[in-house]
């Protein structure tokens, strides 16, 4: 399956410095950029000073109104391996697939301009995916507070270490792999996105979802390394997930990934082997979404389209891939029982209580 067509970018378009000669371009990193000026230094400088050097820096500055366009200028002329293209604000999709079309490496990664990285990271993600022979490695994410500085990991890490003993694999042998959702903390074969067209879906929230989806499934084998760190910054106000919650059309766009995965899995003769897991991830994240909505009319109208999607034929018999919560349990009965109104009052009577906490000086 293809997701849109990958136009190269007009190099009129671009801006460099004095490019110096360089034998070979391993890995482009591309980084879409808007507004995040208070970030962007360090993001910038965590790419530039890589173990691996052999790399580029595609900047793509999605409309920014900050100082960020001058910050990316700046390192353009400091740093030959940095390019910039400025253009008009379409949307974080838009910006990754321009700078797809602009890259030269080997391999292509992203990183989110209000995130950095570990000094070795490309350089660990590099060396395995040359080992294995594998169209995408993922690397491991620690969540970074803005606040606090504290670190910690995102995901488990003792399946990240079985995983990463495991060398090369087939997602459907580990289709768990799939509820990694993410673009950032992986590299990917450039031949294999051209290979199958694959790009960001463009104009929704949570396009990473689908092109993740899609380059775990399609890929011919992938790879984990746990020793490439990707921190992922949390609590800065300009994350969606910071957004998401004061942003309801947000949550719709969450359903609308998750029907376009359905939809590309139908389209795959192995899908049956992920399904299990699929549905794990949307009841769990439909469940989030669902909590964060206060008006009743957008609460109804999510409730029900959620219900349509996990309910559908092609899921309704599916059992999650991993053990779920008692919530998620909860919730999947009532969507089943079509209790909504049930579910708003418990949500609400949540938030009362949550409310409460936090002006008796508790934690939420």
């Amino acid at each position: 399956m293809t997701a849109g067509s990958i136009e190269p970018v007009e190099e009129a378009n671009i801006l460099c410095g004095k490019r110096k000669p360089m034998d070979h371009i391993k890995i482009s990193v591309i980084v879409p950029v808007y507004n995040t000026e208070k970030y962007l230094r360090q993001c910038l400088d965590s790419i530039l000073s890589q173990t691996l050097q052999e790399l580029e820096v595609i900047c793509i500055d999605d409309g920014s109104t900050d100082s960020s366009p001058a910050i990316l200028d700046a390192f353009c002329r400091k740093d030959s391996r940095v390019r910039v293209l400025h253009k008009e604000n379409d949307g974080l999709g838009a910006a990754r697939n321009s700078g797809i079309g602009m890259a030269c490496g080997d391999y292509i990664g992203f990183v989110d301009s209000d995130d950095f990285v570990a000094p070795d990271m490309f350089r660990s993600l590099y060396l395995r995916a040359k080992d294995t022979g594998a169209d995408v490695v993922v690397g491991n994410i620690f969540l970074y507070q803005d606040h606090t500085k504290e670190q910690k990991p995102y995901r488990n890490q003792e399946l990240y270490k079985a995983l990463g003993a495991c060398g090369s694999f087939h997602s459907s042998s580990h289709p768990e792999i799939v509820e990694w959702i993410g673009v950032w903390d992986r590299i990917y074969r450039r031949d294999f996105l051209l290979k199958y067209n694959l790009r960001n879906p463009e104009h929704v929230i949570y396009e990473d979802a689908l092109f993740s989806f899609q380059t775990s499934v399609l890929s011919k084998c992938m790879a984990v390394c746990p020793e490439a760190v990707y921190y992922y910054r949390k609590n800065t106000g300009t994350a969606i997930t910071d957004r998401e919650i004061q942003n309801d059309s947000y949550k719709f766009d969450f359903l609308k990934n998750g029907a376009a995965i359905r939809e590309f899995l139908n389209s795959q003769g192995n899908a049956t082997v992920y399904l299990p897991c699929f549905f794990r991830y949307l009841l769990t994240n439909a469940l989030w979404h669902q909590s964060n909505i206060v008006k009743w009319h957008i609460f109804q109208a999510f409730f029900q389209d959620a219900r349509q999607l996990l309910l559908s034929p092609m899921l309704f018999y599916t059992q999650p891939g991993q053990p779920i919560g008692w919530k998620a349990r909860v919730y999947l009965w009532m969507l089943r029982r079509n209790l909504s109104l049930l579910c708003y009052v418990m949500f609400y009577i949540k938030k009362l209580r949550r409310k409460r906490r936090l002006q008796n000086g508790g934690e939420q």
